[in-house]
């Protein structure tokens, strides 16, 4: 194997998976479910891989911080493969990961720029845009909203699943009556909800960073807007169980594991505790998994790594990963509502 062609792959060589994640701040508690789901799969691999190791650093959800990880991880711990979480932290490491010609994996979300981020970019997560679109389609045609306000964080995740809500609403007949964005950390949306109601609206889809979406939920209900609460996968369990009973009706699109449960056990096994957010141990499971795939692929076809992931076919614990010769096997999330506290599907 050409070691220029694969960055420091070869098919005799050991697999090292590098993990970038938010270990601490504000994604913390996400980032270590993450690895801890990373660190399951990477266990039961030991049986057929003895050598595999494992290397996850704290990227503090903070540009420079990613970039540095990735630096580390290539050039002084030699990985073979990396992933992270988001797209949001693939999206300043992409170049580094495209010149050393190291793939590196995004595991909880996709959108368009994974299409368009080099040969190294790849995604087993769920589309951003789609969401967006789901949620539009459904407020239109199945609740019956024609007027929407959208109240929404300055962030890139938001932007793009607010960007595609608004393509798709507007398309299909429907107006946006308000249109306003806020920075993350604020603290008193009493405003803006007051406009939105003024303005007419129907609904309002507010996708925002956590914490943030509780205390939306609170101020909304506070102020009687009587309309629909439309929101996104930002809308965490510990979102709806911190803003209580103005969290009930809340419709919303969110990712999704079809064999969770098995997780579960697993996760119990090995650390004694049930997890706080298993779909989020199963994006570092299947994260793992997927590399894994591609590296058993690499060595009985003697191609890179970076080349056999397009070929991999798993089951994953989220869903089954296809690539089918792409680097995204997109999912598209589900739509819940919140019922007695707990998030029910509601299709």
């Amino acid at each position: 194997l050409n070691k220029s062609d694969v960055g420091l792959v070869s098919t005799n060589s050991p697999l090292v998976i590098g993990a970038i994640l938010p270990l601490s701040g504000d994604f913390g508690a996400l980032g270590e479910e993450v690895n801890k789901g990373a660190l399951i799969a990477i266990n039961e691999a030991k049986a057929e891989f003895p050598d595999i190791t494992f290397i996850s650093e704290d990227d503090q959800f903070s540009a420079k911080s990613m970039v540095a990880a990735a630096q580390k991880l290539i050039s002084t711990d030699g990985i073979s493969a990396a992933f992270t979480m988001a797209v949001q932290e693939a999206k300043p490491i992409a170049p580094v990961f495209n010149k050393a010609k190291i793939p590196l994996l995004v595991s909880w979300d996709s959108n368009e720029f994974i299409k368009t981020g080099g040969d190294s970019l790849y995604s087993i997560g769920f589309s951003t845009e789609g969401a967006g679109e789901k949620m539009a389609e459904y407020a239109y045609a199945k609740l019956g909203i024609k007027k929407v306000a959208l109240i929404y964080h300055i962030d890139e995740w938001a932007n793009l699943i607010t960007g595609a809500f608004r393509a798709k609403f507007k398309a299909l007949g429907g107006v946006v009556v308000l249109d306003e964005q806020t920075i993350v950390g604020t603290k008193d949306y009493r405003t803006l909800i007051a406009r939105a109601k003024v303005a007419g609206a129907d609904a309002i889809y507010f996708p925002m960073v956590p914490s943030a979406n509780s205390i939306f939920a609170s101020q909304a209900r506070e102020l009687k807007f009587t309309g629909v609460f439309l929101n996104g996968d930002g809308f965490i369990q510990s979102e709806i169980d911190a803003a209580g009973l103005a969290a009930e009706g809340i419709y919303f699109t969110n990712v999704y594991g079809e064999r969770l449960s098995v997780l579960a056990e697993k996760y119990k096994q090995k650390y004694g505790v049930d997890s706080g957010d298993i779909i989020f141990a199963s994006f570092g499971y299947d994260a793992v998994n997927t590399l894994i795939a591609a590296y058993r692929i690499a060595r009985q076809s003697d191609i890179s790594i970076t080349k056999a992931l397009k070929r991999v076919d798993i089951e994953g614990i989220g869903a089954r990963i296809m690539m089918n010769g792409m680097r995204y096997s997109e999912r598209q999330e589900k739509m819940y509502k919140v019922v007695n506290g707990v998030p029910v599907l509601a299709e």
